[in-house]
């Protein structure tokens, strides 16, 4: 065999070998951007539905407790809070708390500990409410000595519930 037929026996077998290798390659690539591409967008929905599903609860929070205060002030009774509650209960869904945790757990662990501050606030606001609740049916209507701790309970509330929504906003612009 001369040298060129062996030059054209390497080009015969190597030059196809080299284009699958680059094809493969190829192909790899695109398939790591894609899966890449298809994970950022599933983290984008589930972060944007944390977000959706924290503002709801948020917000039910606040008026939730807003009621509460009301009472508190005199400018509402037990029974006329309770109404406005079943009232907007009907306008609104419940909460999937379960649905929440398990996006926070998931895919934001991040968010955990910011989440836990507002659990945990609302742990507190809900401990005064059930005091001045308690006191209201023994039959003390004044609970104005309870209003004082529940409104600073209601501020560190939303300023854990702002904390956690910035949170899920970083961790959504990192995607």
């Amino acid at each position: 065999m001369t040298d060129e037929q062996i030059i054209d026996l390497v080009k015969t077998v190597v030059s196809p070998f080299l284009g699958g290798i680059i094809a493969l390659c190829g192909v790899s690539l695109t398939s790591r951007f894609d899966t890449k591409k298809r994970r950022q967008e599933m983290l984008r929905g589930r972060g944007e539905e944390l977000y959706t599903l924290n503002e709801k609860w948020l917000n039910g929070l606040t008026g939730y407790f807003l009621r509460r205060a009301s009472v508190m002030q005199g400018k509402l009774t037990y029974n006329e809070a309770l109404d406005l509650e079943i009232a907007e209960g009907s306008r609104h869904q419940t909460h999937d708390f379960s649905r929440l945790e398990m996006l926070i757990d998931v895919y934001f662990p991040a968010t955990r500990p910011a989440y836990d501050r507002v659990t945990a606030g609302r742990a507190t606001l809900n401990k005064i409410a059930s005091e001045h609740k308690r006191a209201y049916e023994n039959g003390d209507l004044d609970g104005k000595g309870y209003l004082k701790p529940f409104q600073q309970a209601m501020k560190d509330v939303d300023d854990a519930g702002k904390a956690l929504k910035e949170t899920i906003l970083s961790e959504l612009r990192s995607i």
